[in-house]
C-alpha cells in the first residue's frame, strides 16, 4: 500500500480534470480492504458556504473548499480508491483542518441526502 497518511492533501486524476498532474483530494480514511478514501477539494467554492482552508506553504497554493458534493449538494463527489492510483502528495493538513473538513463533508453529504427527499 503507498504510504499515505489521514489528512494528506494528494493529487488524484479522475479523468475528467483539466490539468495532467491531478486535482487535489485529501485522505480521509485508511481502509486494508477497500483502499484510500478520498475527498475533493476546489479552489473555485466561493458559492459554497463553509469557511476555505487558507493557503499555506506545504499545504494548499490557494484557498480551498470542501467538495464532497457538487455546489447545489446533488451528487456525491467522494470516492474509494486504490492507493496505487494516487498521484504525489502535496501536503498535509493539521489535525483541526481534518476536523474541520470531515465536518464540512458530513454537513454537504446530509444536504445532498434532505434534498434528494424533498426535490421533486
Amino acid at each position: 500500500m503507498k504510504n499515505v497518511r489521514n489528512g494528506a492533501v494528494v493529487l488524484y486524476d479522475n479523468g475528467w480534470n483539466h490539468s495532467s498532474g491531478g486535482r487535489p483530494h485529501v485522505v480521509i480514511h485508511i481502509c486494508p480492504s477497500r483502499g484510500v478514501r478520498l475527498c475533493p477539494v476546489t479552489s473555485t467554492g466561493d458559492m459554497r458556504q463553509d469557511t476555505p482552508i487558507p493557503a499555506r506553504p506545504g499545504g494548499f497554493r490557494y484557498r480551498s473548499w470542501v467538495a464532497a458534493t457538487d455546489a447545489q449538494h446533488t451528487r456525491n463527489q467522494m470516492l474509494w480508491v486504490d492507493p496505487s492510483h494516487l498521484g504525489r502528495t502535496v501536503g498535509q493538513l493539521t489535525d483541526g483542518e481534518l476536523t474541520a473538513l470531515k465536518m464540512a463533508a458530513v454537513t454537504q453529504l446530509s444536504r445532498r441526502k434532505s434534498r434528494a427527499f424533498t426535490t421533486v
